[in-house]
């Protein structure tokens, strides 16, 4: 049978019995929906059929009034889920589902103010929305409020705002909750920083087997001076499937290996190099950003250990221009000329949306860019799929980079590039420097 049928008869049975006996609450009727949503959801994602006849599901549902419905379908005209991409189509049914009472669509009304999708930015108006779905109790949104208020980009930063509903997500027992309040501990953000308090907020999370929580009790610990049980805590969460953790061990492991075992030992240092090369090499197959720039540097030529420096002591910016440099280095020879290839003089960070960085967003676009005769990006087309938030903060920073034009016998000539640009708002973006003091 397929799963899109399996969908229409789980949507008709909470459609036409939940919603309308009202024998169960709004939580437990979101969290059928969730739990089919999330089993399907990935399984079915290229059947584009199965994907419309749940879209068309949903759109029944919701013109029946059915709040969690028109929430739903909001986030698949959000994200092209099932038809074309519609920010506009999206902001009206999060609108309906908040006026059929469901609150905490209010969340996704916020985010779309806050990025400019389906209707102009306004931050004012995305962080009402945003606090109106975290007064309900809805905790993404507690997240990502107190996110916002640790964060200058918006002017509305309130360190005590912060940690106020960081600690309303973790009392809900929300382990990434327990991780944001630990972070804000850490750092000392609306309160005195506190370095033990921090991290029975991260073993509090931790005991609910959270990656994020292991990998930033490691890191504490690590930078604190207790690198063995730092590495414990960072195995840990390898094991739990976080990647960065994962990272972040094999570069303890490298340094260790470079300190204490291959230590003026040439035979040595090349068993170590070997073996810790194939754990990078997994870990960048498997989609970690930061060991896929280590593989590319190894494949230039440059050794293990210092590739990983590299990428563990210089800036996000700094190593995108690198990337460009060693993928576009050598010139081409053709029937009409030798084409020298463009030289990337001035990069723009990309700014990670609040949107997505719901998630910790690694990984890799792939970037079409027609560069002209005078240097200048005029057009950006993205290769793999991304959320349309992301999307866009991709295309505004790459249309800002600037170039040293290709040539062709000398002379400036227009040429298109595809590039894998990193995306990179992750742990790992703050960790590095204690790691290097300990070891």
């Amino acid at each position: 049978m397929r799963i899109w049928l399996r969908w229409w008869v789980v949507l008709v049975v909470v459609g036409g019995g939940l919603f309308a006996q009202g024998a169960s609450s709004e939580g437990e009727i979101w969290q059928e929906l969730e739990t089919v949503f999330a089993r399907d959801r990935e399984t079915d994602r290229n059947d584009g059929a199965g994907r419309r006849k749940i879209f068309e599901a949903y759109a029944r549902l919701a013109e029946q009034g059915v709040a969690a419905a028109s929430w739903r379908l909001g986030q698949m005209w959000e994200e092209g889920d099932g038809g074309a991409v519609d920010t506009v189509k999206a902001r009206e049914c999060y609108a309906a589902a908040v006026d059929a009472g469901l609150a905490a669509a209010n969340f996704n009304r916020g985010l779309l103010a806050l990025q400019g999708l389906g209707e102009g930015r306004d931050v004012a108006v995305g962080v009402a929305h945003i606090t109106a779905a975290a007064e309900s109790g809805y905790v993404p949104a507690q997240r990502v409020l107190a996110r916002i208020h640790a964060d200058d980009r918006f002017g509305v930063e309130d360190p005590t705002k912060a940690l106020r509903w960081a600690r309303e997500a973790a009392a809900q027992d929300d382990a990434a909750g327990q991780v944001q309040v630990g972070d804000l501990v850490t750092q000392g953000i609306g309160i005195e920083r506190d370095v033990l308090l921090a991290r029975d907020w991260y073993q509090l999370s931790a005991e609910q087997d959270y990656g994020d929580a292991m990998l930033m009790m490691g890191k504490s610990l690590i930078d604190s001076g207790d690198p063995l049980i730092g590495m414990q805590w960072l195995e840990l969460a390898g094991s739990a499937g976080n990647l960065d953790a994962a990272f972040l061990t094999a570069v303890v492991g490298m340094r260790i290996g470079r300190d204490e075992v291959a230590k003026d030992d040439p035979t040595a240092n090349a068993v170590v190099q070997a073996l810790l090369l194939g754990a990078f090499q997994t870990l960048a197959e498997k989609g970690q950003g930061q060991a896929i720039e280590v593989v590319e540097l190894v494949a230039a030529g440059d050794s293990l250990f210092e590739a990983v420096e590299y990428v563990m002591e210089t800036s996000h910016t700094e190593r995108m221009r690198r990337r460009f440099e060693l993928a576009a280095r050598r010139t081409v020879e053709t029937p009409n000329g030798t084409i020298e290839p463009p030289k990337i003089i001035h990069i723009t960070e990309i700014e990670i949306p609040v949107i997505a960085e719901l998630g910790e967003v690694t990984g890799e676009a792939q970037v079409k860019m027609t560069i002209n005769f005078q240097g200048k990006v005029i057009a950006v087309d993205l290769m793999n799929p991304l959320h349309p938030a992301l999307e866009a903060a991709v295309r505004k920073a790459v249309l800002q980079w600037r170039f040293e034009p290709a040539k062709i016998n000398g002379e400036p000539m227009a040429v298109q590039t595809t590039f894998t640009v990193s995306l990179q708002h992750s742990r790992l973006k703050s960790l590095g420097g204690g790691v290097e003091e300990q070891l």
